[in-house]
């Protein structure tokens, strides 16, 4: 009796260590994708600043020019 009792003990015991495990592995993939997509937005949104930046500096440039041409 105190064997079988042991065994479904140890059982049990597996039973819950292997279900936190795949709980972790999940928990960790979750991470894993949610980093990603910030990472991912973080660079397109940086870069979509950029080009704004840049598009503004060279409609200024135009801008001064054509100014300064008229003038």
């Amino acid at each position: 009796m105190a064997t079988a009792l042991a065994t479904a003990v140890n059982g049990l015991g597996l039973f819950v260590s292997t279900l936190l495990s795949l709980r972790d592995q999940r928990f960790l993939a979750t991470v894993e994708a949610v980093t990603s997509a910030v990472t991912c937005m973080t660079i397109y949104l940086t870069l979509c600043f950029l080009a704004i930046h840049r598009h503004a500096r060279v409609e200024a440039a135009f801008c001064r020019i054509i100014h300064h041409s008229a003038g």
